[in-house]
């Protein structure tokens, strides 16, 4: 079984169904385009994200489905 890594990104588009594509930098691998949802806490607060926000990741070994966790502030 692979790794979970934490890392940065900046959302690109808003797909709907709370799914968005994020510019991931992946160590290692470098600059990604990864699919992510929003985690449990951040629905559940009615966090809002829109495209050019800086979050905060949490990726999978493939490397291509994660989950956001934290909006930046800014």
């Amino acid at each position: 079984m692979g790794e979970t890594i934490e890392t940065i990104g900046v959302i690109e588009s808003v797909l709907g169904n709370n799914n968005y594509r994020v510019a991931a930098e992946i160590p290692g691998i470098g600059t990604r385009s990864v699919m992510c949802h929003l985690a449990g806490k951040m629905r559940q607060f009615s966090i809002n994200v829109i495209v050019g926000d800086k979050v905060k990741l949490v990726i999978p070994s493939p490397y291509d489905k994660g989950r956001i966790t934290f909006r930046e502030n800014g």
